[in-house]
């Protein structure tokens, strides 16, 4: 079964068609203290203090990621590849220490993925398929505070243990055992070191779109800290450098950092924004807005000045390629299967999602075997009846088709 579908949008001229106008100014606060989480569809801010200091994964009992808080400035080490020096650590020795900082694209792409074991943190164990620590890591705070941390196991949950430098005694050593259980509304578990408590404060996953935080941008092995924007994985943003022209081709993806940092320039002495650059972000239910960025006020303040605008009807989709073959069948599903068609040879990478009509991710696949046709069969035993979003992610754009389960 072979059927045609278009996987690149269709731009009609951006003019005076758009809807009414959102204006919006988020603070950071001085020198960028906090992180500000903001929804565009419920127009809400959340504004987070520095309150926490690891993310821990805890969406599935098989992948793991662990992220430090690089909005607290926290510089993580590889202080040691043995556990055997637990109780040696010492900071004298911390120019000899790898510096670790999270990766800029992917979310489970977590700072302590970066260590020297296998897993980053440590070593999979083939008999009891847990992933065991071995490796000693310390972070160091902005106000001179260390504290030295091994991620202990993980299966299904996370067991770690750290202790606090005073002097030159590490004390108040601690071991803590985290569920995957907890907060299943969040993609992560967070957790103070500070503060010796998990933190339950973050808004939820399906209560934010992106976060204006600082993040380390590493290139050519040189880190940079940037005040910037990073995007919840369930939406896509496609940038564009022009907002009076036509837009021909809007190429949207998932990677978390598509805002980024460089909507803004630093030049003599003060922050100019880029005004070249407009930023589309599509929800799963192919709702897509436009956003501009208007200002930015600096360390002092923190404060930024954004719009943003409905633009979906605009930003028309049509089934009119004839060069693209991909076809899901049947619909409504009527067995809890999906089958997806579609011709490998014409994609460099492809990936589906379920999503509820919420924006949660349900089932995720990657779709191998691109030198073919290729019909994939997808499972959906787990999931009630209903409607749900099928989301095909390519190299060359993405297609969201509603499916309904009997």
């Amino acid at each position: 079964m072979n059927i045609k579908l278009l996987l690149s949008f269709l731009i009609y001229p951006i003019v005076s068609m758009f809807g009414q106008q959102t204006s919006i100014e988020v603070s950071m606060g001085n020198q960028f203290q906090n992180q500000v989480y903001y929804k565009l569809n419920t127009e809400e801010s959340t504004t987070v203090a520095d309150i926490w200091d690891i993310a821990f994964l805890r969406t599935s009992n098989f992948e793991q990621a662990i992220r430090v808080n690089e909005n607290a400035e926290i510089t993580v080490f590889e202080a040691s590849n043995s556990v055997d020096d637990w109780n040696t650590i010492s900071v004298e020795n911390e120019n000899n220490w790898s510096k670790l900082y999270n990766g800029e694209e992917r979310w489970n792409d977590g700072a302590f993925m970066h260590g020297s074991a296998t897993y980053g943190w440590g070593e999979y164990d083939v008999t009891t398929h847990h992933i065991i620590g071995s490796v000693i890591f310390v972070l160091k705070y902005r106000n001179g505070m260390y504290k030295k941390l091994i991620i202990e196991d993980f299966f299904g949950g996370y067991r770690f243990r750290y202790a606090t430098l005073s002097g030159n005694n590490w004390i108040d050593e601690r071991v803590v055992e985290l569920s995957n259980d907890n907060n299943i509304n969040h993609d992560f578990n967070y957790y103070s070191l500070r503060n010796n408590v998990e933190v339950t404060t973050i808004p939820e996953e399906i209560d934010w779109d992106f976060i204006f935080t600082k993040y380390n941008r590493v290139e050519n092995m040189h880190p940079s800290l940037e005040i910037g924007v990073l995007q919840n994985r369930r939406i896509v943003v496609a940038e564009s450098t022009s907002t009076t022209t036509n837009i021909e081709t809007l190429s949207f993806n998932n990677e978390m950092n598509s805002i980024g940092y460089d909507w803004k320039n630093y030049e003599n002495g003060q922050y100019n924004i880029n005004s070249d650059k407009v930023f589309y972000i599509k929800y799963p239910d192919n709702t897509i807005y436009r956003l501009v960025f208007e200002s930015f006020s600096g360390a002092d303040f923190g404060n930024i000045v954004f719009n943003y605008e409905d633009v979906t009807q605009v930003l028309n989709t049509d089934d009119i390629d004839e060069k693209i073959t991909i076809g899901f069948y049947p619909n409504p599903i009527v067995n809890k299967r999906i089958t997806v068609v579609y011709d490998g040879r014409e994609f460099k990478r492809m990936k589906m999602y379920i999503y509820s009509v919420q924006g949660d991710i349900l089932i995720e696949k990657k779709l191998s075997n691109l030198s073919k046709l290729k019909e994939h069969h997808i499972e959906m035993s787990s999931l009630e009846s209903g409607m749900y979003l099928l989301v095909l992610e390519t190299d060359k754009g993405n297609l969201t088709k509603k499916i309904i389960l009997k």
